[in-house]
């Protein structure tokens, strides 16, 4: 039963009608809070929530997981997905450098579930706490939408 449903999942990630937008929904944990939303409100500047806001707008809905084929979205696990912001100085010092983890549903609905700024802490520690977060909001997520 799950390959079958993680077969058609596929299929209808990959395989969908061409101009379809994505939507956008923000994961919330037991208790109604929305780490994704939380952390950019309370802990990004406002240049780097424009720039968060212009990614996901002008490119994440407008691919979806076709994204994938660029440097700016990459496949953790299985249906958990990174995406890469970056923003360069003119002296090409980066300037913001976030990730935000997410996951796709075969409703043309993206769900952010959370995100940290890499450039504050790159550190290989805090990268891996926070993919493991990640995959356990993912996990609750597909508990919900099995």
């Amino acid at each position: 039963m799950f390959i079958r449903r993680a077969l058609f999942r596929f299929l209808n990630l990959y395989f969908r009608p061409m101009g379809q937008r994505w939507n956008i929904q923000y994961f919330q944990d037991d208790s109604g809070h929305s780490p994704f939303l939380e952390w950019s409100e309370k802990e990004l500047s406002q240049e780097a929530r424009e720039w968060l806001h212009e990614i996901i707008h002008r490119r994440l809905i407008i691919k979806g997981p076709d994204l994938s084929r660029t440097k700016w979205l990459s496949i953790i696990h299985y249906d958990l997905y990174q995406l890469r912001i970056i923003k360069n100085e003119k002296r090409g010092r980066q300037k913001i450098l976030l990730r935000i983890y997410l996951c796709f549903d075969t409703d043309n609905q993206i769900t952010l579930l959370s995100g940290y700024d890499k450039g504050a802490d790159p550190s290989r520690e805090r990268q891996t706490e926070e993919i493991q977060k990640a995959l356990n909001f993912r996990d609750e997520w597909r508990e919900r939408n099995a």
